[in-house]
């Protein structure tokens, strides 16, 4: 499995050199949300820095995601989300499902709104969506239209090489995953990865790099050790014309 990273304002001003040298092949950056109280959309302070400088360091790997919030509009949430990113020529973006506070009827009904209004903004296939069980299966359940998004699920364990794998905390609608948040707060590893933090949210990719690629809308360029000159990696590219 492939290493990614998430950010947010909670990880402060982002040294990318360091994630990309920690071997994290791929980032999602948070966009922003909405206040619980005033209803009020508001961007991530740092968005504008991390959507600059990851891009370079990720090889264009990147996604952004939105703490969706159903209490309030999810209209008004995916407008103000596409708005925020939109100039990043976005090709991966996630909606974050892990708040309450609304009815159990209604954060069903918003969730599959704001999933479906963020696809269609940009164009894509399909959104993600980032969520656990424990959130998942007691406040919106068992969802026929869950399958067409992405899951990016969050478990820690560290036991597993799979987040359901000991039978137990599978988000009820889905049957595999392609992300997985499997390390986060207090893990002391904001430092290796680059934050200015303690902590820094890790994710496993289920797949290999070519799928990682068309994931984020990457061509498959070439991918080479860190450590190469650029003298072998023309003698790799020249081998490569070669046997085409």
């Amino acid at each position: 499995m492939i290493l990614g990273i998430d950010v947010s304002k909670w990880q402060g001003e982002m040294n990318w050199p360091k994630a990309r040298e920690a071997e994290a092949k791929f980032a999602f950056i948070r966009a922003g949300s909405i206040n619980k109280d005033t209803g009020i959309c508001y961007e991530d302070y740092q968005l504008k820095r991390n959507a600059e400088l990851a891009p370079e360091q990720m090889d264009d790997r990147i996604g952004f995601y939105w703490y969706f919030r159903p209490k309030h509009s999810p209209i008004k949430q995916a407008d103000y989300f596409y708005n925020l990113i939109r100039n990043y020529e976005p090709s991966a973006l996630v909606v974050d499902c892990e708040a309450a506070g609304a009815p159990y009827a209604t954060i069903r009904k918003n969730t599959e709104i704001m999933a479906s209004e963020v696809a269609q903004m940009i164009e894509l296939d399909t959104a993600t969506i980032y969520t656990r069980a424990s959130y998942w299966n007691s406040t919106i359940g068992y969802q026929s239209w869950a399958y067409m998004y992405y899951l990016w699920i969050a478990r820690y364990n560290s036991y597993i090489t799979h987040p359901w794998g000991d039978g137990y905390c599978k988000p009820l609608g889905w049957d595999d995953w392609v992300f997985w948040q499997y390390s986060a707060d207090g893990n002391g590893m904001g430092p290796k990865y680059g934050g200015n933090c303690t902590s820094m949210d890790l994710n496993h990719f289920n797949g290999d790099m070519r799928e990682l690629n068309q994931y984020f809308g990457v061509d498959d360029a070439p991918t080479y050790p860190i450590d190469l000159t650029l003298e072998e990696k023309n003698a790799i590219l020249s081998i490569a014309e070669k046997l085409e």
